[in-house]
Order: C-alpha cells, then structure tokens, then sequence
C-alpha cells in the first residue's frame, strides 16, 4: 500500500508543476500583450498583397 501512496503523491506533484508552468505561461502571454488583439491577424491575410515592383538588373 506505501508504493500506491508514493505514486499518488509523485503524480498530484507532477500535475500540481504543469499547473503552475501554465499559470506562468499565461501570465506571460497576459503581461507581453500577446492576447491584446485576437481579431486583426486573421483578417490580415484577406487583403491583397501589394503589387510586386520589378528589380533592375544587376547584369553589368
């Protein structure tokens, strides 16, 4: 019965630090603005690229 407990306490204390690095994680995210604006970049690939320029050639 003391293996089964250690096994419990091993994965409470694995899951309990997968917790607290996502926690961290989204404090980060909250903190670097990276969740300020959710709406713009998937209507940024709607609009049409602008017109390619021709490059003048480098041939002597």
């Amino acid at each position: 019965m003391g293996d089964a407990v250690s096994i419990y306490l091993l994965v409470v204390a694995v899951g309990l630090g997968l917790f607290a690095v996502a926690i961290g994680g989204l404090v980060w995210l909250v903190r670097t603005g990276q969740l300020e604006d959710l709406d713009t970049p998937p209507l940024r690939m709607l609009h049409d690229d602008c017109p390619a320029t021709p490059k003048e050639s480098q041939h002597g």
